[in-house]
């Protein structure tokens, strides 16, 4: 241990800078989303060489259709890229990730946290270093200390990392295994056998509300042909700790046997015959022999002690690294999701406690985004504007960019997620349609994902017209509704005309009026 913490001391400098770069890595990568959006703010901010700045030099590329400048739909475009889905920021959607986390069981689980993988990761890596440093001595024989330790540092590395991934993957396993005899335990009374739906996703959680609960929890999860438990990564991982178990318990012993051996020989060298250092003749040879017996029974009896002690501690050591490994797959049996999109849908709904709370955050998040991307946007226009204005552009660009005002990143966005949400009409439209000619034709065709993609890519024209026509029917219905609700105001005010004459012609009756004025 003493050489190890030399050596750390030794090697701080490149040690701390690693530590810095894999922790910063990880937290880039678990905050990308954050990272990148302040990013794209601060260079859309920098003069001369941002990207406001090289985008305000292109003033003369527009559609002439959609009357957008290019430079402003590519900006639009790396920010739009940050902006909260709508239908993913509204209430249905909470409601949808929980019932998906509903279906498949797993309300409530979540992932193992930072802190979590830390603990596990240094605990694994502390244990493995207890019996790596033994192993280097035998896989690198010969070398120098120095050269034992990095080795020793190295083993234990690569051993704890396949222990974390190992355990923890044969806790999903388990988990997964244990909803799989689930569902096979809810159907055990039905004739129908289980085969999963590999249409249903978070997307169109809906489909399968009418199916038997079994039905919608397997329909969710990833498994077998048959539909059964698995336990290929639980049997590599028990064979992997038992190997690691036992050999290094192993070499430890063999370790120990050689130090003790070394030992007994070094001091049978330093010991002859025995002689009376306060005396000028030596024994007898009979009470030499006896004495040198003794010593040997006290030198064998103290090596014995110190075999046994040495290997009780092995085997608790071995103990202890079989338990912890235990422990790793525990918290892999209770963190993590079997779902195929389990963890999609906690990780929309993880910190929220209720749709209302989803909502408003989501809101924030779109309103930040629109406003940041419309200042930027604003920005570009009016270096645009002077930019041609300047340098006397044709009259139409300039007009164009005079009404910039109707060119706001609001509008951008509206049209980009209507596309979205035509194309996901669509698709929908699609499916529908396979499923009516399944109906009709009374199976399946093998080749129906073919044909899914080549309708979802290139629409006929029987989608355009049921297109316009849902259209049209949306148009007639808010039109109908806006009618209805002028009748009816229509209608209150009428009443309300009528109960006021009802009651002057009352208080004329009654000589309230005359009272009143007098």
């Amino acid at each position: 241990m003493n050489e190890l913490l030399s050596m750390i001391n030794s090697y701080r400098i490149i040690l701390g800078a690693l530590a810095v770069l894999i922790v910063t890595t990880l937290l880039i990568r678990h905050y990308w989303d954050q990272v990148s959006f302040f990013w794209l703010r601060i260079w859309c901010a920098v003069p001369l060489v941002g990207k406001v700045a090289s985008l305000a030099r292109n003033s003369r590329s527009y559609d002439s259709e959609k009357k957008w400048f290019s430079s402003e739909t590519d900006l639009c475009s790396h920010f739009i890229q940050h902006l909260e889905d709508r239908e993913k920021a509204s209430p249905g959607f909470f409601i949808k990730c929980q019932r998906y986390l509903n279906k498949v069981q797993e309300t409530g689980r979540r992932n193992l946290p930072m802190v979590g993988w830390l603990l596990i990761i240094a605990m694994v890596f502390v244990e493995a270093m207890g019996f790596s440093y033994v192993l280097a001595g035998w896989t690198i024989p010969g070398a120098s200390e120095a050269l034992q330790q990095q080795g020793a540092i190295g083993i234990a590395f690569l051993i704890s990392t396949l222990l974390v991934y190992l355990t923890h993957k044969t806790g999903h396993e388990l988990h997964r295994n244990r909803l799989i005899s689930k569902a096979n335990a809810w159907s055990a009374n039905r004739t129908q056998a289980l085969i999963p739906d590999l249409k249903i996703s978070l997307d169109n959680n809906d489909a399968d509300d009418s199916a038997p609960n079994h039905q919608q929890l397997i329909n969710r999860l990833d498994t077998n042909g048959t539909v059964s438990s698995s336990w290929v990564i639980t049997i590599i991982t028990a064979v992997f700790i038992v190997a690691i178990a036992i050999g290094a318990t192993y070499v430890r012993g063999q370790a120990l046997d050689e130090m003790l051996s070394s030992q007994q020989m070094s001091a049978s060298s330093n010991t002859g015959g025995y002689e009376d250092p306060y005396s000028n003749t030596a024994l007898p040879d009979e009470l030499s022999d006896i004495q040198q017996a003794a010593d040997q029974q006290a030198q064998q009896s103290m090596v014995d002690h110190q075999r046994k002690g040495g290997w009780g501690t092995f085997i608790v050591l071995a103990c202890i690294f079989v338990f912890l490994q235990i422990m790793g797959i525990m918290l892999g049996f209770f963190t993590g999701f079997a779902g195929k999109e389990s963890a999609n849908a906690r990780s929309y709904i993880g910190r929220f406690r209720s749709k209302e709370e989803f909502t408003a955050y989501h809101e924030r998040q779109r309103n930040k985004v629109g406003h940041i991307a419309q200042k930027h946007l604003s920005s570009l226009q009016q270096k645009m504007l002077k930019k041609a204005q300047k340098h006397n552009i044709d009259g139409e660009s300039t007009q164009l960019l005079l009404e910039a005002s109707k060119r706001t990143f609001q509008a951008y966005a509206e049209e980009k997620e209507e596309e979205a949400l035509t194309a996901r009409e669509r698709y929908h439209h699609g499916q529908q349609r396979r499923a009516r000619l399944q109906t009709d034709t009374g199976s399946a065709t093998p080749d129906a994902p073919q044909h899914e993609a080549s309708e979802v890519a290139a629409p006929t024209k029987d989608d355009g017209d049921n297109e316009r026509r849902e259209k049209i029917r949306r148009r007639l219905e808010a039109e109908r509704a806006r009618k209805d609700a002028e009748a009816k105001a229509l209608k209150v005010s009428r009443q309300q005309e009528d109960d006021d004459a009802y009651e002057a012609r009352l208080r004329r009756e009654m000589g309230l009026d005359d009272g009143e004025t007098s």
